[in-house]
């Protein structure tokens, strides 16, 4: 198996392990993920590139919150003219 098939088993083994989740363990799943990636983050001011998750993805909204807080530079993607591009928070 190459690495674009293991990266596409792992990616689904993860979606279904999360949509057969309950809502509370999701949650708790989702702060945990949260807490242990800030805690590995560097503390100086960081440029990261992030996301806002759908619903069947793992919660990091409390972990984009944080970044801001703390004054991090957040760029979150969008559609422009048909191109993804990236815009910042504006902290």
């Amino acid at each position: 198996m190459d690495i674009r098939d293991q990266k596409k088993h792992l990616r689904e083994s993860i979606s279904q392990r999360i949509m057969h989740m309950s809502a509370e363990k999701r949650s708790a799943e989702s702060r945990s993920l949260c807490k242990r990636i800030l805690e590995n983050l560097a503390t100086s001011t960081l440029r990261i590139a992030a996301y806002v998750p759908l619903k069947s993805e793992v919660d990091i909204t409390p972990l984009l919150h944080k970044l801001i807080e703390r004054g991090d530079h957040l760029y979150l993607p969008v559609f422009q003219d048909n191109m993804l591009t990236f815009r910042t928070t504006n902290n």
